[in-house]
């Protein structure tokens, strides 16, 4: 892992513990990533994780998105 990778992970543990109790969430798929902020608990929720070809996308993504378990039920409920 190189050392963006690394700065990446240290970014969102230190958003974790700000702001979600210390928790998120990484997948890895066979074509994709997936990530976000606390921890989803069904398939409806993994699906709203923020997706990416690769690691360090899906990561960005999340945090520019503020991608986070606690508002998938909320969203699940507009739609």
């Amino acid at each position: 892992m190189d050392s963006k990778a690394i700065d990446l992970l240290n970014e969102c543990e230190r958003i974790a513990k700000e702001k979600y109790d210390g928790h998120f969430t990484l997948m890895r798929f066979t074509t994709n990533w997936k990530f976000c902020f606390g921890q989803p608990f069904n398939y409806d929720e993994i699906q709203m994780m923020a997706t990416g070809k690769t690691m360090e996308e899906a990561i960005q993504k999340g945090i520019k998105e503020d991608t986070n378990a606690y508002l998938f039920y909320q969203k699940m409920k507009e739609d």
